[in-house]
């Protein structure tokens, strides 16, 4: 029976592999999540890493999703002590073979408007537009915050190249 089950996780993990990340002309989108909330909470935030595999820059333009009135493309920047959101309305420019972190203290998806409360374990679908390669549906996991680790404002991971 043991044996069994391992050829089962084995012959599956592709399939689970694949069910968090996505790819599309060279645009790959790793580990997508969205902040869990408490019921009624008006807001969230959604964190990924996004990869420009190609040899050609590319812009992330907007987002949307049905469970949020508005997405909106977001940076925290710290000024001093203080850190401030901000929204990026211009969108992202994604260089070639570039990688972006968006993360807690970072870069972020804000979800205004929630239509219900983002709960552990559930999925939803974010469609994301670039410039270049489209509309590409990504689907995001809820998850808790304190599961993602410390904040990593202090290194925020932007820009080009590889790390």
């Amino acid at each position: 029976m043991k044996q069994i089950f391992c050829l089962l996780l084995l012959c599956l993990a592709p399939v689970l592999a694949s069910a968090h990340e996505t790819a599309k002309q060279g645009i790959f989108i790793d580990h997508p999540w969205i902040r869990a909330t408490a019921a009624n909470a008006p807001m969230s935030a959604g964190y990924l890493k996004i990869t420009n595999g190609s040899m050609s820059a590319d812009k992330l333009v907007g987002a949307s999703a049905d469970f949020a009135e508005i997405v909106e493309i977001h940076q925290t920047i710290k000024d001093g002590d203080v850190s401030k959101m901000r929204a990026l309305p211009d969108g992202l420019e994604i260089g070639e073979e570039a990688e972006f972190i968006f993360e807690p203290g970072g870069l972020h998806l804000m979800f205004r408007g929630l239509q219900r409360q983002m709960v552990v374990g559930e999925t939803y679908q974010v469609e994301m537009r670039f410039e270049n390669a489209g509309m590409i549906m990504v689907e995001f996991l809820v998850e808790k915050a304190s599961k993602r680790g410390h904040d990593h404002s202090e290194n925020m991971k932007m820009g080009t190249g590889h790390h």
